[in-house]
């Protein structure tokens, strides 16, 4: 409830309308009540953030690419779907909360399955949140989102296949280093 409600004030009245008063007027409590559940609005924001990450789905089935679209997809229309949390996600770089780590790790393992090692895959994962962002910080007005979507989605395909056939020429280079 406490975190529903501060969505709702973020909604209602923008990042600068939520404060630890207004949240507690909001649930009629006051504001020392609030430092129960947590330590301070960061964390609260934090809360939001990593809250509305449930909703993006990770698809059960397909190749690695596939999935890591998939869940890519999914998170930029969970973005689209709230607007008005996009510049806190840009402002925070993302979320860190247990949902979006959980997702992070979904794509790990995809991009494992690729045989792309961890370090590799977390600059690819860094890389994908940054388009996923950027793309929702524009698809977030209301001018095409659709449009925009669609070339959100070529650019993972861009990223992704660009990612592969640098490892894939990475991994000839390392093989004739070793043949000579």
């Amino acid at each position: 409830m406490l975190v529903a409600t501060a969505a709702r004030l973020i909604t209602d009245r923008g990042a600068a309308g939520l404060s630890m008063r207004s949240l507690a007027t909001a649930l009629g409590v006051t504001p020392m009540a609030l430092y129960n559940h947590v330590r301070n609005k960061d964390e609260l924001i934090d809360a939001v953030l990593d809250t509305a990450l449930r909703r993006v789905e990770v698809p059960e089935d397909g190749d690695p690419v596939t999935v890591v679209c998939g869940i890519m997809l999914s998170t930029y229309d969970v973005l689209i779907g709230y607007r008005d949390l996009v510049p806190l996600y840009l402002e925070r770089r993302g979320a860190r909360g247990p949902n979006a780590i959980w997702l992070g790790e979904k794509i790990h393992e995809a991009l494992g399955g690729l045989g792309i090692d961890r370090d590799r895959a977390q600059r690819i994962l860094r890389a994908l949140i940054i388009q996923a962002l950027g793309f929702a910080a524009f698809g977030a007005a209301p001018s095409d989102p659709p449009a925009i979507r669609d070339v959100f989605r070529d650019s993972l395909d861009w990223t992704l296949n660009g990612a592969l056939k640098e490892d894939a020429r990475h991994a000839r280079d390392a093989t004739r280093a070793g043949d000579e």
